[in-house]
C-alpha cells in the first residue's frame, strides 16, 4: 500500500485578518495552513521540529518587519533552505530589488490576484520538492561513490602488498585505472546533478517571466479601462477613443492569454527537464500567424533593448505540427540572444525564417549579438553549459531546444558562430513529424 503524501505545509505571516482570510480560502483546499502575526513567531514555527514547506510573508509588521524576518532566516543553516514569498504593499523598485537580495524566491505585490497566489505557491511548492529529491539523490551517490572509491584505494594497497610477478601487477594497475575511470564517470554524473539541485532556484525566474509579462498586461488593461470609464462618465468620450481602447484591450488580453499558456509550458518542461513527448497540442497551424503571436508576447523584453525582429515566412505557410514547441524553441532563441548575445548591447537584430523545402520545413534564427568561440558551439547544446552561471544562468534553455527539435519534431538543429559575428541556429524538420 503506497503511503498517502501529506499535504505542503504553509506559514503565512501578517497581521492584516482580511488577507490572512483570502490567503487561507485560496490556499487551505490543497495545504495546510498555519498563521502567525509577527516575526518572532514566524522564526520560531521555521527553527521547530514540523517547520513550514513555504513561507508566505508580509514586510509592514510592527517590531520585526519581513526583510528582518527573511534575513535571519536565510542566515541559519536550519531554515535556510524554507522558499519565502513576500507579498506586501510595498511595491517600489527598491523594495522588490531588496527582497530578492536577501532570500526571496518571489515578490507579490497588494492588491493581489488569488489566482497568482495559487500558481506561484504551487511552483514553489514543486520546485522545492523536487530540490529536496534531487539532493536525496547526490547525497546516496555521492556516498555509494566514497564507498567505491575507499574500496579501491584498499584494493590497490593490497595488490601492492602482493608483490606479485611484474607482469601480474601491471594488469593489476590497468584494473584499477579502468575502475577508477569508472568511478570519475560516476563523478561526474553526480557533479552534474549537484548542480541542478543548486540551480533549481533558477527555474523559477524562468517561469515567472512570461506570468510577469501576464500581469504587467492586465495592469496596464485596467489602467486603460478606467481612463476609459473616467471619460465616458464625463461624456468626453470620442469614436477614436473608443478604438484605440478597442485596440489596446485585443493586445492586452492576447499577451495574457499566451503568456499564461507558455508559463505552464514552462513549468512542465523543467519539471521533467527535458521533453513532454505525449504533448496533446497538435494541429495544423500557420507559421507565420503563429510565430507572430509568440513574438507579440517577448515584446515587452526586446522593446528594453530596442531590439528589431525581422519575419521572412510565407503568410500562407501551414503545417500538420506542435505549436507550443515552436513557441519554446523561440521563445529560448529570444532569451539566450537577450541574456548572452546582446548583453549590454542596444538596437541588435533577429532574423527569423522559415520555408518549406520538399517535404520539410527549414527554420532559421540569426542574430547578430558577440557570438561564440568554437569550444562553445560544441558545447551549446549540452546540459548545465552555460557561460553566465553567475547570473543565473541555468544551462538548460538550448538542451531543451535540442530535445525538443530530435524528440518531438524529430529533426535536426546546428549552430554556427564565431566571435563579435553573431549566432545562427539552423532547424530541419518534417512538415508532418509523426506522432510521439
Amino acid at each position: 500500500m503506497i503511503d498517502k503524501i501529506p499535504p505542503p505545509n504553509i506559514l503565512i505571516v501578517d497581521d492584516e485578518p482580511a488577507n490572512i482570510e483570502m490567503l487561507g480560502e485560496v490556499l487551505m483546499p490543497e495545504n495546510k495552513i498555519r498563521v502567525v502575526v509577527n516575526g518572532p513567531e514566524a522564526i520560531e514555527i521555521a527553527l521547530s521540529s514540523n517547520p513550514p514547506d513555504l513561507i508566505l510573508l508580509d514586510i509592514m509588521m510592527p517590531g520585526m518587519d519581513g526583510y528582518e524576518v527573511c534575513r535571519r532566516l536565510k542566515a541559519d543553516k536550519r531554515t535556510s533552505k524554507i522558499p519565502v514569498i513576500f507579498i506586501t504593499a510595498k511595491s517600489e523598485e527598491n523594495d522588490e530589488k531588496k527582497g530578492f537580495q536577501i532570500g526571496a524566491v518571489d515578490y507579490i505585490t497588494k492588491p493581489f490576484r488569488l489566482s497568482v497566489i495559487q500558481a506561484r505557491v504551487r511552483t514553489h511548492l514543486a520546485l522545492k520538492r523536487y530540490q529536496d529529491h534531487m539532493e536525496t539523490i547526490v547525497r546516496e551517490q555521492t556516498e555509494d561513490i566514497r564507498t567505491a572509491s575507499e574500496y579501491l584505494r584498499l584494493e590497490v594497497e593490497e595488490r601492492k602488498k602482493t608483490q606479485v610477478t611484474l607482469e601480474q601487477t601491471n594488469q593489476s594497475l590497468k584494473d584499477s585505472l579502468l575502475r577508477l575511470q569508472e568511478t570519475q564517470d560516476h563523478l561526474i554524473r553526480s557533479e552534474k546533478m549537484a548542480a541542478l539541485g543548486g540551480l533549481v532556484a533558477g527555474v523559477a525566474h524562468e517561469i515567472n517571466t512570461p506570468v510577469g509579462i501576464g500581469v504587467t498586461a492586465s495592469s496596464f488593461l485596467a489602467m486603460e479601462t478606467r481612463k476609459m470609464a473616467e471619460r465616458m462618465a464625463k461624456k468626453e468620450i470620442q469614436m477614436d477613443d473608443m478604438q484605440k481602447y478597442i485596440s489596446i484591450a485585443s493586445e492586452a488580453t492576447a499577451i495574457i492569454e499566451n503568456n499564461l499558456k507558455r508559463a505552464g509550458d514552462l513549468i512542465q518542461s523543467f519539471k521533467q527537464v527535458g521533453v513532454d513527448q505525449s504533448s496533446k497540442d497538435r494541429r495544423f497551424f500557420r507559421c507565420r500567424e503563429y510565430l507572430d503571436m509568440v513574438l507579440l508576447s517577448l515584446r515587452p523584453k526586446l522593446k528594453k533593448g530596442r531590439h528589431q525582429v525581422i519575419v521572412d515566412c510565407p503568410e500562407f505557410l501551414e503545417i500538420d505540427s506542435y505549436p507550443g514547441v515552436f513557441s519554446q524553441i523561440i521563445t529560448n532563441f529570444v532569451i539566450n540572444s537577450l541574456i548572452h548575445g546582446f548583453h549590454g548591447e542596444s538596437q541588435k537584430i533577429i532574423h527569423i525564417s522559415l520555408s518549406q523545402e520538399g517535404e520539410r520545413l527549414r527554420f532559421t534564427y540569426k542574430d547578430n549579438g558577440k557570438g561564440m568561440s568554437r569550444e562553445c558551439v560544441e558545447k551549446v547544446f549540452e546540459p548545465f553549459f552555460t557561460t553566465k552561471r553567475n547570473s543565473g544562468g541555468t544551462g538548460l534553455g538550448l538542451h531543451i531546444v535540442y530535445n525538443l527539435v530530435t524528440q518531438v519534431l524529430q529533426g535536426t538543429i546546428q549552430c554556427t558562430s564565431r566571435p563579435d559575428e553573431g549566432a545562427e541556429f539552423t532547424i530541419t524538420a518534417p512538415l508532418n513529424p509523426q506522432p510521439v
